[in-house]
């Protein structure tokens, strides 16, 4: 038996209504009334954290230049209900053993219990002052009401945009050379 503090009980039509917070674990609940008992057995269910979902971009690119506006797009979907969500956007700078990184939210909203929505915004990469061989992570962040300060929040799938360096675009266009005559028909032998 776990104990619990009921609030205050209230009618509720021909019945009666009271609201307490149950454990994971199961919770037995007597009532009684003028001689007359019940015995309640409630099994309680965790709390689920946030299901995020990012529609929008649809996969990792590397990119030329870093110009440009990318639409941000997720679902969001939470049992208890969902209380704020945003974009957490993190750019790591360098190469080798030396690198920078910076975060920054965009988007954020709150979302006052709802249990489904739908989360928009853009990401201008001109205003993220990037640099040839920068990498940008984003990826969507929701939280429920769940009432403990530490709880996990629910987060997508991190989609990653790298800035080419111009290095990357040097190459020797070299054209294929057909077969020899001769191993033309050598080939087609073992192909047989």
């Amino acid at each position: 038996t776990t104990p619990f503090s009921p609030s205050a009980i209230t009618a509720s039509g021909r019945g009666w209504r009271s609201d307490f917070v149950s454990s994971d674990g199961p919770l037995e609940v007597r009532v009684s009334r003028d001689g007359y008992a019940k015995l309640l057995l409630v099994e309680g269910v965790g709390d689920s954290i946030p299901r995020v979902v990012m529609t929008a971009p649809a996969r990792d690119s590397v990119l030329r230049r870093a110009e440009g506006v990318i639409p941000l797009d997720a679902r969001l979907h939470d049992d208890l209900g969902l209380v704020r969500a945003s974009f957490e956007v993190v750019i790591s700078s360098g190469e080798g053993e030396r690198f920078t990184m910076r975060s920054l939210q965009v988007g954020a909203r709150m979302l006052n219990g709802a249990t489904d929505a739908t989360m928009r915004a853009s990401m201008d990469l001109r205003a993220l002052a990037l640099s040839p061989g920068d990498v940008v992570h984003v990826r969507a962040i929701a939280r429920d009401a769940h009432p403990a300060a530490n709880r996990e929040a629910g987060t997508s799938e991190t989609r990653s945009f790298r800035v080419a360096r111009p290095s990357e675009y040097d190459s020797i266009a070299v054209e294929p050379a057909p077969p020899p005559e001769v191993d033309k028909s050598l080939l087609s032998q073992r192909m047989l």
